[in-house]
């Protein structure tokens, strides 16, 4: 479901990109004098709330008048929205309805010419949207919409390439690709491109640089361009530690629909003096930030019902849900978590098969606990897993290079 949603949401970079700053006003002129691609736009801003209140009815309308004018982001728009289970239930037969439109406009938009066509058929072939996922043809699809001037498939692209997803791992190519996309007015592309001078893959690290970019992302309503640009305050990079500073941004990035944003947000009310504590207002921004499809605010929410904090009542089946929910849109922690609620949690449902298999997703997703777990389950034969103190080795070193530090000594244990 996640990877449905967020081909619509991937959208609102375009918006962005046609668009000054994030103000919304040019594409509601444009939809109303019946151009598909702003209608598509304006419902792809409307999903995530950026420079807009956040309607999925409303997007619904935007999407469906799109594709109704012939634009193939329309129809995927519209597919992608009745997928998520956003509407109400999920509505797999509207969704594939609305795919096979897309890819009916976008084929030959593609063959003419169209960049915005190419993408989307390569938003279609990277998910399995209506058609057989096939991720070569997506990394094609790509190559040829960057090359046509747009520059959010060049930021797909260059992602696809600095993971190795179906492609050669090559992180400046990556970097020269995002480059691109950013020179194209793609402020996603400004924000990964700020990634990599960040931290220093592909690129040499260059904490000035990636500012500028965040500041430049940002300012052109890219709301994890403003979480990341808090980020650096929050932590002094480069800069003179400002939590006020922080702050301000991260609730802009919150404002703009993104969801680390308002977990950070969250975050600072939860712990800092600075910023004030109030336990209550971070979990309704964990609460916003899972409606956002971020995973570690859903777990956040998900601890706050496991414990009964910060507002919430004990409610161990909602706590499940969230973290189900977590771990389903690929954190880690969340499926480490409910799968401890179904090994030790009292009051909860006990299986261990279904609790060992959880440990083993996070652990696969890059929490540190599950690893450990896993370790701990093959070293002692425990919950029906088999005793392979080599299994129990990888498992504590993957958790040792996670940062756990019980794991590293462990390691030492089981050489």
């Amino acid at each position: 479901m996640r990877n449905r949603y967020l081909a619509a949401a991937l959208l609102t970079s375009l918006s962005l990109a046609a668009s000054a700053a994030y103000d919304p006003s040019p594409l509601v002129a444009d939809c109303d004098r019946e151009q598909g691609k702003s209608c598509a736009l304006l419902g792809s801003a409307r999903l995530i709330g950026r420079g807009l209140p956040r309607d999925f009815d409303q997007a619904r309308s935007d999407f469906s008048r799109a594709c109704a004018l012939g634009s193939s982001l329309g129809c995927l728009g519209l597919g992608s929205l009745y997928a998520s289970g956003k509407l109400g239930e999920r509505d797999d037969f509207h969704a594939a309805q609305y795919y096979s439109r897309a890819y009916s406009a976008a084929f030959p938009g593609c063959d003419g010419g169209s960049g915005d066509d190419c993408l989307v058929l390569g938003l279609q072939y990277l998910d399995g949207l209506g058609v057989d996922q096939d991720r070569n043809l997506a990394a094609q699809h790509f190559s040829r919409a960057c090359d046509l001037g747009a520059g959010a498939a060049c930021a797909r692209l260059g992602i696809m390439h600095e993971q190795g997803d179906s492609v050669d791992s090559d992180r400046r190519k990556a970097a020269r690709l995002q480059q691109q996309g950013c020179d194209l007015g793609d402020p996603a592309a400004c924000k990964n491109l700020g990634d990599m001078y960040f931290s220093g893959i592909g690129l040499r690290e260059n904490l000035v640089r990636a500012r500028e970019l965040y500041e430049g992302a940002c300012a052109q309503g890219e709301g994890g361009g403003c979480a990341s640009l808090g980020d650096i305050y929050a932590q002094g990079e480069g800069v003179a530690t400002d939590i006020m500073q922080a702050k301000s941004l991260y609730t802009t990035a919150c404002s703009l629909g993104d969801g680390r944003g308002c977990f950070k947000l969250g975050e600072l009310h939860e712990t800092s003096q600075d910023v004030g504590i109030d336990t209550r207002l971070a979990a309704s921004l964990y609460q916003k930030s899972c409606d956002l499809d971020y995973g570690q605010g859903c777990h956040g929410l998900g601890q706050a019902f496991l414990e009964g904090s910060k507002g919430h009542e004990v409610d161990l089946g909602q706590a499940a849900d969230l973290f189900g929910q977590a771990c389903n849109l690929g954190y880690g922690h969340g499926c480490s978590s409910l799968g401890q609620m179904f090994l030790s949690q009292p009051g909860f449902e006990h299986d261990e098969t279904k609790g060992v298999a959880l440990m083993r997703r996070g652990c696969a997703l890059g929490c540190e606990h599950g690893c450990y777990a896993m370790g701990t389950l093959h070293a002692s034969g425990a919950m029906g897993v088999s005793v392979d103190q080599v299994a129990a080795s990888n498992f504590y070193s993957r958790a040792c290079s996670l940062g756990h530090e019980r794991s590293c000594k462990e390691v030492l244990r089981h050489p």
